[in-house]
């Protein structure tokens, strides 16, 4: 996976509660000319000491769509990747130091491949709302993210 360019923390609104949502958009690519198809994807995020888990993956190159497999040319596919929380609804994101990890699980591989691994850093807020985004743009100047709150 490419740097992503964008990444933002969200919630997704349900009936009853809100659940937690990381979004990024990013071109994943293979190394071989035969490509690979990734069969599903999922997010680690570490914050204060804790490992949250995002495994319910979604992308949208146009409307969203739950992940259930995506092939990867040598060429490479940029899309917008979701993802939610299996059971983890109370989870909130709070200021702070995160470190992202993504993760792809290789048809034929046995073990996932870790696709990214990066910080960002959500300042300026108490703890994220579930009716705002906070957006992390890639700057390639500087070689970070730098943080936007948005409602």
């Amino acid at each position: 996976m490419a740097q992503p360019t964008l990444i933002s923390f969200s919630y997704d609104g349900r009936e009853d509660y809100d659940v937690p949502k990381v979004m990024l958009r990013a071109l994943i690519y293979a190394t071989g000319k035969r490509g690979h198809l990734i069969e599903n994807m999922f997010l680690n995020l570490h914050h204060q000491g804790r490992k949250h888990g995002f495994a319910v993956w979604g992308f949208a190159e146009g409307k969203l769509d739950r992940g259930g497999g995506l092939f990867v040319p040598d060429t490479g596919v940029v899309a917008y990747h979701h993802f939610n929380p299996i059971d983890e609804f109370d989870f909130r994101f709070t200021p702070g130091e995160y470190q992202i990890e993504v993760f792809g699980a290789v048809v034929g591989r046995k073990a996932s491949l870790k696709l990214f691994s990066g910080t960002v850093r959500m300042d300026h807020v108490k703890a994220l709302e579930p009716s705002t985004v906070y957006y992390f743009n890639w700057d390639p100047a500087d070689r970070r993210y730098n943080g936007e709150f948005q409602f």
